[in-house]
């Protein structure tokens, strides 16, 4: 779509007129976007905290552009592999050494710009999978060859680049359960993250593995959001400072577990509005959760039940509901990296839980139809020759 859309911005302004295009870091880069533009600019950072930068550098290639008739030489270099999600953190190996090497090429005479995508692995097109890309004063011939450089090296570590890693749910929650047993008092909860669930991915956000793991194990301190607009109906029928039972969850489809039976108190209602003017992955600062109703259950999970899919970016949804993250032995945050900002801060630990979903980190559960024949790991015997 992206490329579409710059195909139909070039065929309106024409060849003369400068065009940038800002792409967020899982973007897979396609040839037409780099072709019908005259520079790409990705997010360098995951979670996403560097738009307005990014932004600025796009405008200033633009500005330099127009003001000296120049324009870059670029390419595009895409080799045949894809970055699992799990190693998605670019403050943490072996995605942070891809990036380092990027800047290592940014400081090249004549380099004017350069971009990663990290890619979005559960994107049925050709282009899933990691791209770079490098601008130049005026060689191609160096934009190739140091985005080829970037590419071999990725390559060459392809295997943990790829390699989805975490405990099952039943582990996941069996670890939550003893570390917080033995941490100390105030040293803040342990927080599982649900790579299955992931919101901003796409996913439902009405996954139960976890919470279902939670009830079986009989976890006590436990906080986590399902969104489930029939299960709020129900609460709002019954009414604030109710007892109600209601089956939660797992009701969008059958890859996220079956809905679990809840019987607590609805302690809030609230229209599900909040702000949070911190540090929250890709700036977001005014969210919508949409009706929220919180329910303390008599299994031990506190759930706030939300109307729309949200992601768990923010302390803030939680805070603007009157319970803090921060207090509970263990808090589930539906995403891979989004909600670090938000939750590392208070963190004891943070686990990332394989848990199943449409947004598995394992890509062979999925039937993809459009990605290249062979796109490594699909196909572990994959080639890299671009000579």
């Amino acid at each position: 779509m992206d490329g579409e859309l710059a195909r139909r911005v070039r065929e309106i302004v024409g060849p003369n007129v400068p065009v940038a295009m800002t792409l967020d870091l899982h973007a897979n880069v396609s040839q037409q976007m780099a072709d019908e533009t005259d520079a790409l600019v990705i997010y360098k950072t995951n979670p996403h905290i560097d738009a307005v930068p990014r932004a600025h550098d796009a405008c200033d290639l633009v500005t330099r552009m127009a003001r000296e008739n120049w324009r870059p030489a670029k390419w595009l270099e895409q080799p045949p592999m894809v970055v699992g999600i799990f190693q998605h953190d670019t403050r943490d190996m072996p995605m942070k050494a891809v990036l380092d090497d990027l800047e290592t090429v940014l400081s090249k005479p004549g380099v004017v710009g350069g971009s990663i995508g990290e890619g979005y692995p559960w994107s049925d097109v050709h282009e899933n999978g990691l791209a770079c890309y490098v601008l130049h004063e005026d060689s191609v011939n160096e934009s190739k060859k140091w985005a080829r450089w970037i590419a071999d090296r990725a390559w060459s570590n392809r295997v943990d680049l790829y390699e989805p890693v975490g405990p099952s749910p039943s582990q996941a929650v069996t670890q939550a359960l003893e570390k917080a047993s033995t941490k100390p008092a105030d040293s803040g909860p342990i927080v599982l993250l649900d790579v299955g669930d992931n919101i901003g991915a796409g996913s439902s956000g009405d996954s139960t593995f976890l919470l279902t793991e939670a009830v079986r194990q009989g976890a006590r301190s436990w906080l986590q959001t399902v969104r489930d607009p029939d299960a709020i109906e129900a609460c709002l029928a019954a009414g604030i400072g109710s007892d109600i039972t209601v089956n939660v969850g797992g009701k969008t489809d059958l890859l996220h577990g079956e809905p679990v039976e809840l019987t607590g108190r609805i302690t809030r209602i609230s229209d599900g509005r909040f702000e949070d003017t911190g540090t929250v992955h890709a700036g977001w600062r005014f969210f919508d959760a949409g009706t929220t109703v919180v329910m303390e259950c008599d299994q031990g999970p506190t759930v706030a039940l939300v109307t729309t899919r949200i992601g768990n970016m923010s302390r803030e949804q939680y805070y603007s509901l009157g319970y803090r993250p921060d207090d509970f032995e263990i808090v589930v945050a539906k995403g891979v990296v989004s909600p670090r900002p938000a939750y590392q801060p208070i963190a004891h630990e943070m686990i990332t839980v394989n848990t199943p979903g449409a947004t598995s980190a394992d890509m062979s559960t999925f039937d993809y139809k459009n990605v290249r024949k062979s796109l490594y790991p699909l196909d572990p015997e994959a080639q890299y020759d671009h000579e």
